[in-house]
């Protein structure tokens, strides 16, 4: 159960209740990532900014935790630099494009 959750940080892994819970809150904060993208479309540039930096670095945080199968507790996630510089200059290139704010797609649309 999720109640023996401690044993598992005690022994610096995850046992499988513990993935699974992981999943189900990363699934979770994905779908609160994908409610609230329309909003870098109705606010000004610098904050639409904000918010595409905030939302695509969750993101990416939320992909790498899926790509470790969900084992935070073994591996923290970690975006690095060149992925920053990325995801920065992604952003700012997008918020150049008029109507387009480079709101960034949940992992199930970008795996389509």
């Amino acid at each position: 159960t999720y109640d023996d959750l401690g044993q598992d940080l005690r022994k610096g892994e995850a046992r499988p209740v513990a993935r699974a819970l992981v999943r189900e809150l990363v699934d979770r904060a994905e779908a609160l990532f994908g409610q609230g993208m329309p909003l870098i479309e109705q606010v000004d540039r610098r904050l639409a900014i904000d918010l595409a930096l905030f939302s695509r670095g969750g993101m990416l945080v939320l992909d790498k935790i899926r790509a470790q199968e969900y084992d935070v507790i073994g591996r923290r996630p970690k975006v690095g630099k060149l992925e920053r510089v990325g995801l920065l200059l992604r952003v700012l290139a997008g918020s150049l494009v008029p109507g387009r704010r480079t709101a960034p797609q949940p992992a199930q649309e970008r795996s389509r």
